[in-house]
């Protein structure tokens, strides 16, 4: 069971390069701490990601919750939300659908938490419900 998040942090950001090499871009990371943790070169321009996994099996609730908060170790700042003038895109990595979701700076900026739907609901509801197939990157 993988308990430290680094670890979890170095799984998501391997499994964006994966999908980043399958797509034909280039991933990079910042040498010095950044409040990115890559740029993603397409060929044309340059595209500063977040990179985050996000836990749980989605049972049974069919969800699971992506925390889009910037931890940091020191008392000063221990949480942050993101902006669009920080970063241009969130990739988010599920296990339990071992997929690489995309969200864009609407999406994300000055949100912590986001609930990704792996199905949709069953009571049909469309607003409000983020699905996690509309989010394949």
């Amino acid at each position: 069971m993988l308990a430290d998040t680094h670890k979890k942090g170095e799984i998501a950001f391997l499994k964006v390069a994966l999908r980043a090499a399958e797509k034909g871009m280039i991933l990079s990371r910042p040498t010095t701490e950044a409040r990115y943790d890559a740029i993603l070169d397409d060929g044309k321009k340059l595209i500063r990601v977040q990179v985050k996994y996000t836990g749980g099996d989605g049972k049974p609730s069919g969800m699971v919750r992506a925390d889009f908060r910037k931890k940091s170790n020191t008392v000063a700042v221990q949480s942050r939300t993101y902006t669009s003038d920080e970063i241009d895109m969130m990739l988010v990595y599920v296990p339990a659908i071992d997929q690489v979701l995309m969200f864009k700076p609407a999406e994300f900026a000055g949100k912590s938490t986001v609930v990704i739907r792996l199905q949709p609901p069953k009571n049909g509801q469309k607003i409000g419900v983020i699905l996690a197939a509309d989010h394949v990157w």
